[in-house]
């Protein structure tokens, strides 16, 4: 639609007016100065906390004999999942640096310029990242696009359906990577993805596929052990990003807030919460660390309940990381542990 007279220019024109400035400054840089580097660049193997420039490689084909393969992830959930499949023939620049909430995310120049280099894109989909495909196209439209429902089979979800008439719709609870169960089809599917943009490491990726996915069988195994029983199988949350989870261990979950943290029940909605927790006998309440706290303790006041901290991953710790922070099932074995508590299981 076009902007009328008095009315400030979209965010969308604002960006892509940039990017196309940060374009041609780019390829003046390349052709003119042999391709000299400024910014910072993503450690090779390893999980880059802030934008990098990326040489840049055709898109079309795989990267140049010695090269790495650039992969652009949008999160920290997806970086996790994909590094140890990646290994050391992919470079990644994830979009979200540190301290950036997904929810709320707006996309800066220096993304598309993230993109513009990348050949695969890894992003969660479009519910959380509204952004991440007209951002892509604009500035790479080459680039291959991969989400994470996409790495669910038709049947399989149907399955799941059937199984739990609950179980979360794909395209609406975007926090598919806190089930080990949805974990094990991305990773094969990341392996999948990363073979066809590189063939000649094809097999690698498909033996580091198959090393993470064992590791995630035997996390699916500690979840299921883990639950078996407990007091109660019913939790509180400080808003919706365990329903996945639940429906895939036969749990209850209760949702103080919605889908984003940042959203607000009204009073009656919170009565209606103390009413439920109570007539299912929950034990305990699940936070993400500095988010929805207050909203988590007041609750959990209301009904003299504990309250433990429950990593979602979404946001990326500033300062040093420990390499736990990088380890997807280190941390989920973490958060397996608080969730026993919240449900006083033995």
């Amino acid at each position: 639609m076009a902007e009328t007279s008095g009315k400030k220019p979209s965010l969308r024109i604002i960006v892509t007016a940039a990017v196309l400035v940060i374009i041609i400054a780019t390829s003046y840089a390349v052709f003119f100065l042999g391709g000299d580097q400024w910014g910072k660049t993503a450690g090779e193997g390893k999980i880059s906390t802030e934008n990098a420039r990326i040489p840049a490689q055709s898109a079309v084909s795989g990267p140049a004999a010695g090269e790495k393969l650039q992969v652009v992830t949008s999160f920290r959930p997806i970086t996790l999942l994909v590094a140890p499949v990646g290994g050391d023939h992919i470079t990644i620049t994830q979009i979200l640096p540190p301290g950036a909430d997904p929810h709320d995310y707006e996309p800066t120049p220096n993304d598309a310029v993230a993109l513009k280099n990348g050949k695969v894109f890894f992003y969660d989909g479009p519910f959380l990242e509204p952004w991440a495909a007209d951002l892509a196209a604009s500035t790479n439209p080459d680039i291959h696009l991969a989400t994470f429902a996409e790495a669910i089979p038709g049947p399989a979800y149907d399955q799941m359906k059937r199984q739990n008439a609950d179980f979360p719709n794909l395209n609406q609870d975007p926090h598919l990577w806190l089930s080990p169960q949805l974990a094990e089809y991305y990773v094969s599917y990341v392996a999948r993805q990363l073979s066809e943009a590189d063939p000649e490491h094809a097999t690698d990726y498909q033996s580091n596929a198959a090393v993470f996915e064992q590791r995630l069988v035997h996390l699916d195994a500690e979840y299921k052990a883990g639950f078996s029983n407990c007091t109660t199988r019913t939790f509180l949350s400080s808003h919706s990003f365990l329903d996945y989870t639940a429906a895939a261990y036969n749990l209850t979950p209760i949702s103080i807030a919605g889908m984003s943290p940042d959203a607000e029940p009204s009073i009656q909605q919170m009565v209606a919460v103390v009413e439920v927790a109570k007539e299912h006998n929950a034990r305990g309440v699940l936070a993400e660390p500095d988010e929805a706290e207050d909203l988590s303790k007041s609750i959990s006041a209301e009904l003299n309940l504990p309250v433990y901290p429950f990593i979602t991953m979404e946001i990326l710790p500033t300062g040093t990381l420990t390499p736990v922070d990088t380890d997807y099932v280190a941390i989920m074995e973490k958060n397996l542990q608080e969730m026993k508590k919240a449900m006083v299981c033995p």
